[in-house]
């Protein structure tokens, strides 16, 4: 700590000579005397008219105040201390530091299985396809799929002595033993006409030495199977014609006949979409199935 004595004791008539240290050290010339707690001060008091050299016994000044304890990290720098004296650094407490290095997660991507689900061995089975469209002025069709009805205009059919049905072209067709199975239809007016196309599916490998039907309307026209050839016969001339086409090899034929009643080589026979034979027939009677 500093204390500040004035230069000249009022009313005194003395003048101050300052001094400080531990034991007699001159301090200079400064108004202010540095004293700590634990250091005696020593002031000489001289009178003006007297020898400044004269002895004055020391005194002892006890503290005037209670024993201070300085902070150095705290206390100003006296302003009168050589410039050689240290002072002491203040105490500055360690900064923290923030490792930064923080730590990074993981990133690994999870692998996916590479199993590839095996199919099933077993194939599934398609259903079977609708029945074929009807074509443009149909009026009758029995496709035989389990049944022996007409699915266009309703004039059903019955099956004789034993006929069934098998795989057709499409769905299901009639199966025919070639002996003496057949599918009866009745004598509806829509069938009693003069001018028409007739014309079916068929597959066989013996078809027999005899005449067998494939569409007939008797007393009038029909096509047969006449030993495996394609024939057609007309009642009006009693006259059988040959196309020449074998069709008794096991495959799935398509046959037809357009006809006019009447008309010079106004009908036709057709194999497999092809034309086969051209002839003239006359529609005798309307009265039989």
């Amino acid at each position: 700590m500093f204390i500040a004595v004035p230069s000249v004791v009022p009313n005194k008539g003395w003048e101050v000579e300052q001094w400080a240290g531990r034991v007699h050290d001159e301090a200079g010339v400064s108004a202010k005397i540095n004293m700590t707690s634990s250091q005696t001060v020593l002031i000489r008091l001289v009178p003006t008219n007297a020898d400044p050299l004269a002895t004055v016994p020391p005194t002892t000044v006890p503290p005037t105040a209670a024993p201070v304890t300085i902070d150095p990290a705290t206390a100003p720098a006296p302003t009168n201390a050589p410039a050689d004296t240290p002072v002491p650094s203040a105490a500055v407490p360690p900064t923290p530091v923030t490792p930064t290095n923080t730590p990074v997660p993981p990133t690994i991507t999870p692998i996916p299985p590479t199993l590839t689900p095996v199919p099933p061995t077993s194939t599934p089975v398609p259903p079977p396809p609708p029945p074929a469209p009807s074509s443009p002025g149909l009026i009758h069709c029995w496709p035989g799929d389990g049944h022996a009805n007409d699915i266009v205009s309703g004039v059903n059919g019955t099956v004789r002595n034993g006929a069934t049905y098998a795989n057709g072209r499409v769905n299901q067709a009639f199966d025919l033993d070639g002996v003496n199975d057949y599918v009866a239809i009745s004598n509806a007016s829509s069938l009693q006409i003069s001018t028409g196309t007739l014309e079916a599916c068929l597959k066989t490998t013996n078809s027999g030495g005899d005449f067998r039907g494939i569409v007939v309307k008797r007393g009038a026209y029909g096509l047969f199977l006449q030993n495996g050839v394609l024939v057609a016969h007309d009642w009006g001339s009693g006259q059988t014609r040959s196309t020449g086409v074998n069709l008794a090899d096991g495959q799935l034929h398509h046959v037809a006949m357009t006809f006019q009643s009447g008309i010079k080589g106004g009908t036709t026979i057709y194999s497999d979409d092809l034309q086969a034979l051209t002839i003239t027939i006359t529609v005798l009677n309307q009265v039989q199935a």
